[in-house]
């Protein structure tokens, strides 16, 4: 029974969101950009929580967390409203 309860949660944002965690928690970003991007947001925390995965994806990238003024807003904005789970919220404090 639980297995099918993670069978098909981990099929459902819920699940894509989680895998993108642990991606990133292995170190393989590229891997993760590509499965953040395949999440389709249906709320506002999913679409907040991807847009923040893509503002670190980009980071990392350049290997600085550098905000440009439009992400510094949205970020803030984000922060400013908490939709965002406390994990993610824990990920805000390297932009500032």
């Amino acid at each position: 029974m639980l297995q099918n309860f993670y069978a098909v949660h981990s099929l459902c944002n819920i699940g894509l969101f989680e895998e993108v965690r642990l991606l990133i928690q292995e170190g393989d970003v590229a891997s993760a950009t590509v499965e953040n991007e395949d999440i389709t947001d249906t709320n506002q925390i999913e679409s907040n929580s991807r847009f923040i995965n893509q503002v670190y994806f980009g980071a990392a990238q350049y290997d600085a967390f550098f905000l440009d003024s439009v992400q510094r807003f949205a970020v803030e904005d984000i922060a400013n409203h908490a939709a965002l789970p406390a994990s993610m919220m824990c990920a805000l404090q390297f932009f500032f």
